[in-house]
């Protein structure tokens, strides 16, 4: 009974080992999941810090009046409730080339903590040729989105009655 606690106990210091990650590991964020990847990076982000990161989105450079200085984003953008939203991380001003606002880059860095903000320390950044998609949505909405067009199918051909999509939409709320 001991042996087999013991062995037990080791067993879980072994899985649990190999579920931790190394500082060095890339993390590359990709379309599908860019929200929620980004959101685990500042709401993780002791975990986070001095981990290299790669993705690609738009170059942003902004400019502050009142220090009359340049800030510089890579992003994408997200629909809010409030409109269109830009999401992504400033990166350090130290190794940013000059590059047209608006171009579509890949930036590679170190997530670093400055003052309080997430920001990127630009190892590479690369003007692509090819843009990806500009306007990402969260891999969640889109997965319950088609759970409920798959459920709308399922019970149309249950009650015998014309697809969703052929039926005059309903309004269930009220939108401002």
């Amino acid at each position: 009974m001991r042996k087999a606690i013991v062995a037990g106990a080791l067993a879980l210091a072994v899985v649990l080992a190999g579920c931790a990650r190394e500082a060095d590991e890339m993390l590359v964020i990709g379309e599908r999941f860019f929200v929620q990847q980004v959101d685990d990076i500042f709401i993780n982000r002791s975990q986070n810090l001095g981990r290299t990161i790669r993705y690609e989105g738009v170059f942003r450079a902004l400019h502050w009046a009142p220090t009359d200085t340049y800030h510089f984003y890579v992003v994408r953008y997200v629909f809010s409730c409030c409109g269109f939203q830009a999401i992504g991380f400033e990166l350090l001003p130290c190794n940013v080339p000059p590059l047209p606002d608006q171009a579509w880059v890949e930036v590679t860095g170190v997530i670093e903590d400055d003052d309080g903000f997430i920001v990127i320390r630009v190892i590479s950044l690369i003007e692509m040729d090819e843009r990806g998609a500009e306007v990402v949505t969260s891999a969640l909405a889109s997965g319950i989105d088609g759970w409920r067009r798959r459920l709308s199918r399922k019970q149309a051909k249950s009650r015998n009655r014309p697809a969703k999509q052929d039926r005059k939409p309903r309004i269930y709320g009220f939108y401002a």
